[in-house]
Formats: C-alpha cells, sequence, structure tokens
C-alpha cells in the first residue's frame, strides 16, 4: 500500500510539473518571440450566460446537443455544467491554482463536490423518527461560469493582437449566500486552430462576449507576466487605429455602423473668448484627447466536442470611458467604439 501510494504521489508530481511547464513554456515562448511587443496575463469571470444581461452580454452562436442528453437543453449555463461532468468523469487533469503547480486528487474532488446532510425519515407503522445521513451531489444550478486564464498579445509582424484561453475553473455559488469560488483548474490548450469556427463540425457550442457590464480586466496594468507596459499597450492600440484599413464600429458590436475619422481619439471642443474691449466672441477649436479608463475585449469561444477543449478567439476590442454627474457619481460607461482584430 505504501509503493503505490508514493508511485502515485510521484505520478502527481510528474503531472503538476509537466502542466506548470507548459503554461510557463507558453509564456516564455511568447516572451522570447521578439515579434511580440506587448503580453500581458490576466484571469477574469465569465458567466456565458446569454440570460445573464448583466454579466458579460454573451450571446449565443451555436448550440448542438446530441438527442441523448435532452435534459440539458434548458440549461442556460450549459457549457459549464458540460465541463464539470467531464472534469467528475476523469476527462482532465485537475489542479488547485491557476498555476497548475498543484495537483487535486479525487478524493479532494469529491470533498468539493458531494456534501454530507442529515435528513429525518418517518415509520409510517411505528411514528417513529430515523436519522439518515445522506450524500447529496452539487446541484448544476449552482455553478455560475467560469473563471478563465488569458494572455492578450500583439505581434509585429501581421500587426495584430490575439488572446490565448490557458486554463479555467468551474465557478461555483455558496448554497447560501453570494460568495462564488473556483472549483479547481484545467489546462486548456491556448492557441485556437486557425480554422476553427462556428461552423466546424466538431465544435457543438459557441457564444460571443462583449463584457458590457463585466469586471473586465484593466489591460493598463501591468504584472509579473508582462511583456513592454501600459504604454506599449497604447501606443500599438493608437497605431493601429490610425491605419488606413482599420475596421472601426460604433454603436454594439455587429451594427456595422463604421466610424471614418483620422484620430477617433480626438474630440475637437470650441473654446470662446471675449475681447474686454470691443467685446468681440472668439471661437477657437481644441483638440482633446480621450483617455479610456478600460478597454473590453469582444471575443468568440468554441467548444470543441472532440477534444472537450475551450478555444477562445479575440474579435475586437473597445476603449470604455466611465461617465460620472457634476458631482463625481457613476452614470454610465461609454463604448466609444470597436476595432476589429482580423484573425
Amino acid at each position: 500500500m505504501k509503493i503505490s501510494h508514493l508511485i502515485f504521489k510521484a505520478f502527481c508530481l510528474t503531472i503538476c510539473l509537466l502542466a506548470a511547464s507548459y503554461l510557463n513554456g507558453q509564456s516564455a515562448q511568447l516572451n522570447n518571440n521578439k515579434q511580440i511587443s506587448y503580453l500581458n496575463t490576466f484571469i477574469n469571470d465569465y458567466s456565458f450566460d446569454p440570460l445573464n444581461t448583466t454579466a458579460d452580454d454573451a450571446q449565443f452562436l451555436k448550440l448542438n446537443l446530441k438527442s441523448q442528453e435532452p435534459e440539458k437543453l434548458y440549461l442556460h449555463n450549459w457549457l459549464v455544467t458540460e465541463i464539470f461532468d467531464n472534469a467528475e468523469l476523469g476527462a482532465y487533469t485537475l489542479y488547485k491554482d491557476s498555476e497548475l503547480s498543484k495537483a487535486m486528487s479525487k478524493d479532494e474532488l469529491l470533498k468539493k463536490i458531494i456534501r454530507r446532510d442529515t435528513i429525518i425519515t418517518f415509520d409510517i407503522d411505528t411514528y417513529e423518527e430515523k436519522l439518515s445521513i445522506v450524500d447529496i451531489r452539487l446541484n448544476p444550478n449552482r455553478l455560475v461560469g467560469l473563471k478563465c486564464k488569458q494572455v492578450l498579445y500583439f505581434n509585429e509582424k501581421d500587426k495584430q493582437f490575439y488572446t490565448q484561453l490557458l486554463a479555467i475553473a468551474p465557478l461555483c455559488k455558496e448554497v447560501e449566500g453570494d460568495k462564488v469560488e473556483a472549483l479547481f483548474w484545467i489546462k486548456m490548450d491556448g492557441s485556437t486552430p486557425s480554422k476553427m469556427s462556428v461552423d466546424s463540425k466538431t465544435v457543438s457550442w459557441a457564444i460571443l462576449t462583449s463584457g458590457v457590464h463585466a469586471d473586465v480586466p484593466d489591460l493598463l496594468q501591468e504584472n509579473e507576466d508582462s511583456k513592454g507596459n501600459q504604454e506599449v499597450f497604447k501606443e500599438r492600440f493608437y497605431e493601429q487605429i490610425k491605419r488606413t484599413d482599420a475596421k472601426l464600429e460604433e454603436g454594439y458590436y455587429g451594427s456595422e455602423d463604421f466610424l471614418k475619422s483620422e484620430d477617433p481619439m480626438l474630440v475637437i471642443d470650441t473654446l470662446v473668448t471675449y475681447d474686454p474691449n470691443t467685446y468681440e466672441q472668439t471661437l477657437k477649436p481644441i483638440a482633446n484627447r480621450i483617455e479610456p479608463d478600460y478597454f473590453n475585449l469582444v471575443q468568440e469561444w468554441y467548444y470543441d466536442a472532440k477534444s472537450k477543449q475551450l478555444y477562445s478567439r479575440l474579435k475586437a476590442i473597445a476603449p470604455v470611458k466611465v461617465i460620472n454627474d457634476e458631482k463625481g457619481k457613476f452614470l454610465y460607461r461609454d463604448r466609444l467604439f470597436y476595432f476589429h482584430a482580423n484573425n
């Protein structure tokens, strides 16, 4: 028993080291690539729920379910439930942390998804009360989304921004209260295959998120995984939106209301002055640059039923300005425009 236990621990350690080296390898590969001038790793929560309009503004693109699983047809959190079920069946190696450095055992998983409770039953003949201890599996309705670890980078070779999905974690809401926790982490393949799309035969689920109300990552914040800095990001973004072939869109994403401007980040205001001697009024145009508070990422997400992997593809970036009233009280968020990524 001791030998088999040691072998199991050694196996888990090996898996953890391989997974951690995989993530580090991906980051190192991008960091060492001289064509990558900006790179930022971030973690964000997504509901992937088109019925939850206060979350990430998700829109279904495809939902192709098997005939033998009609019970999932009406689940608004289909993706999270699917990944959770696959994880419980052993389709993935599970980890305790986003760095994929600590493997999660089967027993540790069961402690998270099964809780013991006491129920009271009555004997209809003797009317005696009986206490029974039962195991209750986690209710799928408590699964509220995925925590996603991604990397955003800019490639100087083709002058494009890209995202890669590195790892995901199902989010579970506690039985009582609003606290949400990540149950476990799963390694993803990272780079999205170039030919993968909504129409791919193996893609059973696809969705688009534009992060209208989401707590989106501040893409101007540096972290230990960053390459370049916030100034590099802004420089590359401003360079791209000024290109003659740049596709800029106003309004809601997909409205095809295209913006035509040499510099969409500039706003022309009018300064009015008066001559105290002649009382003549003079109008003078002044150009002011808009400084966005953060950026929204518009992404398409694909679930490949064959590989049981989730992929993301960056579709657009939207600079967002927070609008407050004269007293500084929040009013709304204004997405200035969408810059389309051609990937």
